[in-house]
């Protein structure tokens, strides 16, 4: 087999198009929503999490706006009535809004994957985007 040059894209940052009448802020969980669009994180079925906003972004229609997204580690808010403990390090949590997770995914609907969980530090949970 010959040779093939495949290029390396390096980095944590990557800008998706924005949801129509979405405003997406900085420090959110983002995700793609099923028609391939960013989104907030929120108790929804079919999210697929893609990291943490780096900026503020408002789209009118979709894909009129983008918004970089990091990927990497960041320290998120614990759901008080569904705790993540240092017994699911390296399992799944689960998105409850945009900026807080979750242990479970059985309420209705249910919840997305955000991340795995990698710690909890000082009652936050850091979670791992991919």
């Amino acid at each position: 087999m010959p040779e093939i040059n495949t290029e390396e894209v390096l980095g944590d940052v990557s800008v998706y198009p924005v949801a129509a009448s979405t405003t997406i802020y900085k420090g959110e969980i983002a995700c793609i929503n099923s028609s391939g669009y960013l989104v907030a994180g929120s108790k929804t079925t079919g999210l697929k999490a893609v990291g943490i906003a780096q900026e503020t972004v408002t789209a009118v229609s979709a894909g009129d706006a983008s918004c970089e997204v990091k990927r990497g580690t960041f320290l998120l808010t614990n759901l008080s009535t569904d705790k993540v403990d240092l017994a699911d390090v390296g399992s799944d949590c689960y998105i409850h809004n945009s900026n807080t997770v979750c242990a479970t995914e059985t309420e209705t609907p249910s919840h997305s994957v955000a991340g795995v969980v990698q710690n909890i530090i000082g009652g936050k949970v850091a979670v791992k985007f991919n």
